[in-house]
């Protein structure tokens, strides 16, 4: 199952979405509901998959009044906080799911969760804090979350 994540760049707060199929409607639509939990960002910034660079994505644009920028092909670099991220979420995986990899995207919640709520190095703070401009009391949610993880999977 691929999975669509989403990063604010200046927070680093981030959203995933396993989807079923990754096609131009699945995605739109994904990027339309992370739009009505948080709003419309003035860009997005994608890669040059098929996925992103298609007419249903192009009319999402023009009906949010949002830009689309894509990344140089072949230069993963351009995303690079976002990629670390996907670094980050395949140790969570490996970690809670060595037994069971079939479901491997029900620990991808915890993980956004862990990550939105965890000290940034560069900023010094949760990307959550930055964001929604206070402090979370999920912010201890990531002393307790292996455990959690551990017992519900």
């Amino acid at each position: 199952m691929p999975l669509l994540t989403l990063q604010d760049d200046l927070t680093r707060f981030v959203q995933a979405y396993p989807i079923q199929v990754k096609q131009a409607t699945t995605v739109a639509k994904s990027l339309f509901i992370f739009c009505q939990h948080y709003g419309v960002p003035k860009r997005f910034h994608s890669d040059q998959g098929t996925d992103f660079l298609n007419s249903m994505i192009k009319q999402l644009m023009k009906l949010l009044g949002s830009n689309h920028t894509v990344s140089t092909a072949y230069h993963p670099q351009t995303n690079g906080s976002l990629e670390r991220f996907h670094a980050t979420l395949r140790n969570h995986i490996r970690m809670y799911h060595k037994r069971n990899q079939s479901n491997w995207y029900q620990i991808v919640p915890f993980a956004v969760m862990c990550h939105n709520t965890s000290i940034n190095q560069f900023t010094k703070f949760t990307p959550h804090e930055l964001l929604f401009e206070n402090e979370d009391e999920a912010a201890d949610y990531t002393q307790k979350s292996s455990k959690t993880a551990q017992s519900l999977f």
